[in-house]
């Protein structure tokens, strides 16, 4: 890092004049993108990298960092090099958090890195705490719908095509309706804040939003499937890693090529445990006016989630509703205290709620991930709770491992086994 290099915290409003770039983690990324447009924001996805070695990621960073760090640098200095990049009409998106994870140094080290080529770049950062600070409440209710949705109709895909009879029919849906999801979601909502905050109070607000739900859940009951018994697999871990296909090498499909259904933590569970976790935190310091808002904005996203989940259960059953945060937690603690914050209570929850549901769990994390290395070593214990349940625990790297493939595949052979 050259000397004079200071990391500025932008805010939203900073940008106005500027296209937002959001990293591609997961196909939540266009949620977050269209909202962004639906507030007057220029605002796009960075395309992924095509680069499988992440030559430029990895030639930027030292080696401290983990997995996604290198992925998100790859993407950003890839548009950075780009013959078209306008150095004064472009910025880029990364989260922020605190805690034990080195998540929240990934903004702080790109802008150093920009800064040292001599690229003054603006990141934006919306810290995981008060993750819509600036967009206000509709802001924030709109970017959770279309993430729950997007998150089931991902499940739906993971649910449907291990059985589909003609390949390729339930991604065609996918792909169709995460497009009219985005559309919905991108619509300006005319009015004023106080306007569209009384709509949402009065759950008036999401009825086109449903209403393409329903017509994508009517497609996937059609699509015309083998009648097969599979193992299922809770697929947990660390947020990044189980949600991006590039960064765990596509695991749910290899999971599905080995004769599994996938079952996806889906990037929800924890913006909801960052929820619970604020509301206990103002109700413990007695802020009762920040308690007050929060717990109304809690309140709202959860009878969201539920009537969006509902629409699913035609497809997914009982696994339409995921564990309430309070409910992981309550779980989580049992292995590890809460006052550690982070992904390990929320993956180690998450695992014990679904342990009885499912054959077995693998927990993916970046390679020296410490929150991922603490779940991994309880995950005796978490077995020997749950009745011997097969579990897996797989870190990445970005390089590709033959004994990885062995490990699931002999893991996959062992679910299977178990179900006979």
């Amino acid at each position: 890092m050259k000397p004079g290099f200071k990391f500025r915290d932008y805010k939203l409003e900073d940008l106005r004049d500027r296209k937002i770039w959001i990293p591609h983690m997961c196909d939540s990324a266009y949620i977050l993108a269209a909202v962004l447009r639906s507030m007057g924001y220029n605002s796009g996805v960075l395309t992924r990298s095509q680069d499988a070695g992440f030559s430029i990621g990895r030639k930027y960073t030292n080696g401290d960092q983990c997995l996604p760090s290198i992925i998100t640098t790859q993407d950003i200095l890839e548009r950075v090099f780009s013959q078209d990049f306008q150095v004064d009409n472009e910025a880029f998106f990364q989260g922020k958090s605190e805690g034990p994870c080195r998540f929240g140094r990934y903004c702080m080290n790109q802008e150093a890195i920009l800064h040292d080529l001599g690229i003054n770049v603006p990141i934006l950062t919306l810290d995981n705490r008060d993750a819509y600070s600036g967009m206000g409440s509709d802001a924030k209710i709109r970017i959770w719908d279309g993430m729950v949705a997007l998150s089931l109709l991902e499940r739906c895909l993971h649910f449907t095509r291990p059985f589909e009879i003609e390949p390729g029919t339930s991604r065609e849906i996918y792909d169709r309706y995460l497009k009219g999801i985005v559309r919905v979601i991108e619509k300006r909502i005319p009015g004023s804040r106080t306007g569209k905050r009384a709509r949402i109070l009065l759950n008036k607000h999401k009825c086109e939003l449903l209403g393409t739900i329903e017509q994508a859940v009517e497609e996937f009951v059609k699509v015309k499937k083998r009648e097969q018994k599979k193992p299922v697999v809770f697929l947990t871990g660390e947020i990044y890693v189980r949600s991006s296909d590039v960064a765990n090498q596509n695991l749910a499909e290899r999971i599905e090529n080995l004769g599994g259904v996938v079952l996806l933590e889906p990037v929800t569970s924890f913006f909801d445990y960052i929820n619970e976790f604020k509301l206990r935190e103002a109700r413990d310091e007695r802020e009762w006016r920040k308690f007050l808002k929060t717990w109304i904005d809690v309140r709202m996203m959860r009878r969201d989630e539920r009537d969006i989940a509902h629409l699913f259960s035609g497809v997914l059953g009982e696994f339409s509703h995921d564990a309430s945060a309070s409910e992981v937690i309550a779980r989580g603690r049992e292995y590890v205290h809460e006052a550690y914050k982070g992904e390990a209570i929320v993956t180690l929850g998450a695992s014990e709620y679904f342990a009885s549901r499912v054959q077995g769990i693998v927990n993916v994390l970046p390679f020296n991930c410490m929150p991922g290395t603490v779940v991994s070593s309880k995950t005796a214990e978490l077995r020997a709770r749950n009745n011997n349940i097969p579990m897996l625990n797989l870190s990445y790297d970005g390089h590709s491992d033959p004994v990885k493939d062995e490990q699931l595949g002999v893991f996959m052979y062992q679910l299977k086994e178990r179900i006979r």
